[in-house]
């Protein structure tokens, strides 16, 4: 029986079904499939982009090379066992620096899986762990991203030769170093999560997440009854392993501003206070009861004083 080239159609519906990996794997293979493949969406759950490392969903691409002189070729290292498939050719690192070949190979690896793509790339959490993006890759990835992880946000450009501009505002943005509040990347974020509340009292965005308690802060609840906040801000802290350090939280902040402040107990267990802010709205502090991760809540509400 005669076999019938499939159609763009029919090759389009299949290759929605398939897993970014697969449609790697394809494309590196025929050449035409991967002029097909290019000119449709490609939706990715997560990737990870390290200084030596490319992971797109569960599947981590690495450069290997051949020795320790600046210019000395190097292959691709999937790292998943089990998995194989996809072409890449040997290449020669173009660079005299030691500190530029593996810019070079990473380039090579991410324009080889994501580049000259005709529509941007959907992707739901893009964790970045190296500083300076713009300086590994210098074409447009133009991603579409919902959940940002990321150490630091330096200038517009870092981000702006990888996100598509309908990115913003993001779901969720992640940093692991806190100072460029004022970013509009950052004051745009519907959540932001921060490694610690030592700097709430600089924030100015509604939702904001510190992973862990540090320094003083109260600082940020100060501020807020002496400025005022709108309604629906909600700052969380933690989650701390046990319900009982939380409570302890709580108690703390009902002792210290209880002699300046209207405070008043909303319920006994789990403990909950309300903080007075004004006529119109209050500061409702409580914990989730729970034995594991249990977090802190600070949340601006209609007052019920």
């Amino acid at each position: 029986m005669d076999s019938k080239p499939i159609s763009f159609l029919s090759l389009k519906c299949i290759t929605r079904y398939m897993t970014s990996h697969k449609r790697f794997c394809l494309s590196s293979r025929s050449p035409s499939y991967h002029t097909t493949e290019l000119s449709l969406p490609l939706y990715i759950k997560f990737i990870s982009w390290d200084f030596d490392c490319f992971q797109v969903d569960d599947v981590g691409f690495r450069p290997i090379f051949s020795a320790k002189t600046p210019n000395s070729p190097f292959t691709v290292e999937i790292l998943r066992s089990g998995i194989s498939g996809i072409v890449f050719d040997e290449r020669e690192t173009n660079t005299t620096a030691n500190d530029g070949r593996m810019n070079f190979a990473m380039e090579y690896i991410i324009d080889k899986l994501l580049g000259d793509r005709c529509v941007p790339i959907t992707v739901e959490t893009l964790q970045i762990s190296v500083d300076r993006v713009h300086y590994i890759f210098s074409k447009n990835l133009n991603m579409i991203c919902k959940n940002l992880d990321v150490s630091i946000i330096e200038t517009g450009v870092t981000l702006d030769t990888i996100l598509h501009t309908s990115s913003y505002p993001l779901k969720s943005l992640s940093l692991s170093n806190t100072w460029a509040f004022a970013h509009p990347i950052i004051l745009t974020a519907e959540l932001l999560i921060v490694p610690t509340s030592d700097h709430f009292h600089r924030i100015t965005n509604a939702r904001v997440h510190a992973i862990s308690l540090s320094g003083d802060f109260k600082l940020f609840i100060y501020e807020w009854l002496e400025n005022g906040r709108e309604i629906g801000t909600e700052f969380t802290i933690g989650g701390f392993r046990g319900r009982d350090y939380a409570k302890k939280m709580v108690c703390d902040i009902k002792e210290e501003f209880d002699e300046r402040f209207q405070v008043v107990r909303r319920s006994h267990f789990p403990l909950s206070i309300a903080i007075k802010m004004n006529d119109f709205s209050e500061i409702y502090v409580f914990y989730d009861d729970i034995m594991e991760r249990s977090k802190v809540y600070f949340k601006v509400q209609p007052t019920q004083f």
